[in-house]
């Protein structure tokens, strides 16, 4: 395992430092009263010492904001750090937090860049794995950023970032969610933190950077992290969330005249993918993740109608099927078989992406999905006993 040598740890601290300090200032040179409360402690705590020496109406930079931070945390690192060059330990990082908390986050970050393990997406669900969603407003560094429709601070926030809120807010809107986004530093990264919280012990998470690159997402119980994410915002396929789009409910028909005169998928309709086998894990009455088959490949787009459906098929029939541990095998030796594909229905003349579940008893389903962007629109529910 890579160690930090002490002075690529300063190296780390000193770049951290510089980032934060900038970030703060907004690309200006100045930092104003303002801006500096969004500072990491150490540049805060430099940039108030920096103003009270210099008397009322003095100014502050960037720069001087963070080599005045240096400064002073490199006098309680070599304090500490009594290998010097060499390298920081675990223990001597604990150490500097402990003699200044104020350098502990930063301290860290810097410990963690060092080793090679600092940034990325598995540094962030590491943070998360063990974060306590009762108390969000403990995120390092964080705030929370209105951007409810109509709000100014929309202007300033990705796209990616904006759908993603909207697409939970829905809830909110309905009055059975909260949905907050923060921004934090997280794992050494600024990134923005959205969460939602349902009135019962459901809640997801989805973290950007602050270019709206998606970083991880998540489901969670009872404010713990459930289960990361097979590919991101698999959160989003949660049947609650679903069913916010107010799918219509037919009936599916047995005779290929009727069905066609009534939009339905035929019979023998293959679809792009058939899924022919696999497995679904499940903890707790609470979905897992899905396995394929080897010889079974679906693209992106695919993957979320597939989850989309399971977590579906989980709530209607599937869980009510798990007697003990063991994973439900899919296929027709499973419990179904699952048709995916693009579908455009005789009646509206609209595509869809369907979901064809042949089951192995008598609870067959069809479901019915639009496209919204990067989101999945639930349109129709078909049941085909």
């Amino acid at each position: 395992m890579k160690i930090a040598k002490t002075e690529a740890a300063k190296a780390a601290l000193k770049d951290l430092l510089d980032d934060d300090a900038q970030a703060a200032a907004g690309g200006n040179a100045l930092i104003s009263r303002r801006e500096g409360q969004r500072l990491d402690p150490a540049n805060r705590r430099a940039e108030l010492a920096l103003r009270a020496e210099g008397g009322p109406g003095t100014r502050v930079t960037a720069g001087q904001v963070a080599a005045r931070a240096y400064s002073d945390a490199v006098e309680v690192w070599d304090a500490v750090n009594v290998r010097g060059p060499g390298a920081l330990s675990k223990a001597e990082v604990a150490a500097i937090g402990a003699a200044d908390p104020a350098l502990a986050s930063v301290t860290q970050d810097a410990y963690l860049s060092a080793r090679g393990l600092l940034g990325g997406a598995a540094a962030v669900r590491s943070f998360f794995e063990t974060f306590d969603f009762g108390r969000l407003d403990a995120l390092p560094q964080s705030r929370r950023v209105d951007v409810r429709p109509g709000q100014p601070a929309r202007a300033d926030v990705p796209a990616s970032v904006l759908s993603a809120f909207d697409h939970y807010f829905r809830a909110e809107a309905m009055d059975w969610a909260t949905v907050r986004l923060m921004e934090a530093r997280v794992a050494g990264q600024a990134v923005y933190a959205l969460h939602m919280r349902t009135d019962g012990d459901d809640g997801y998470l989805e973290v950007f950077k602050k270019d709206g690159t998606p970083l991880t997402s998540a489901r969670l119980f009872a404010e713990q992290l459930l289960a990361h994410d097979e590919y991101f915002g698999r959160c989003r396929m949660s049947p609650s969330l679903l069913y916010l789009d107010d799918p219509r409910f037919d009936e599916g028909l047995s005779e290929a005249p009727e069905r066609a005169a009534a939009g339905q998928v035929p019979l023998d309709w293959r679809g792009d993918v058939v899924i022919t086998g696999g497995e679904v894990t499940h903890e707790g009455r609470q979905l897992g993740t899905v396995t394929l088959a080897p010889d079974v490949a679906v693209t992106p787009e695919q993957q979320k109608v597939l989850f989309a459906a399971m977590e579906l098929l989980w709530e209607r029939t599937l869980q009510h099927r798990v007697f003990d541990d063991a994973p439900i095998a899919l296929g027709r030796r499973g419990a179904g078989e699952l048709r995916i594909g693009e579908f455009t229905r005789p009646d509206d003349g609209k595509t869809y992406l369907a979901a064809d579940w042949r089951d192995v008893d008598d609870d067959s389903f069809v479901f019915y999905f639009t496209r919204d962007g990067e989101n999945l629109r639930y349109a129709i529910q078909q049941y085909d006993n």
